[in-house]
Order: structure tokens, then C-alpha cells, then sequence
């Protein structure tokens, strides 16, 4: 990746790998307002977010739960 990871969002990367995958066309189906939706949706949330978040929030997960083992 040739920028730091507070500059790359996982949106951009996911737009990336569906860029390289060849989608077959099937046409108007009763779910394609549905599923546009669903992509504005999730394209809200991962094109705000950086993989720099990603590894902020896991690590605040990761301390904010310390076992204590007194009795």
C-alpha cells in the first residue's frame, strides 16, 4: 500500500477488489432498489472508515475488558 493507513479507507480497497471481479449483468430484479440500499448503506460506513480506525478501535476493545481474578 503506498499510503500510511490512516489515508486508506476500506471502502476504497473493497471498490478496488469489486473493480477487479467481473460482475454478469442480469438485468432489473425486484430486489435492485433493495440492494442499492444496502450498498449506500455500507458504503457509508466503509468510506469513512480508515484501516488506521480499525486498528484503533480493536485495540481499545482489547484493553477495555481486564480480567480480575481476586476473590
Amino acid at each position: 500500500m503506498a499510503r500510511p493507513a490512516d489515508r486508506i479507507t476500506v471502502g476504497e480497497v473493497i471498490a478496488y477488489i469489486e473493480s477487479k471481479q467481473k460482475k454478469k449483468e442480469t438485468g432489473k430484479g425486484a430486489f435492485e432498489d433493495l440492494w442499492k440500499s444496502v450498498d449506500a448503506a455500507i458504503s457509508a460506513v466503509v468510506d469513512h472508515t480508515t484501516f488506521a480506525d480499525l486498528v484503533r478501535k480493536w485495540r481499545e476493545s482489547q484493553a477495555r475488558y481486564v480480567p480480575n481474578w481476586e476473590i
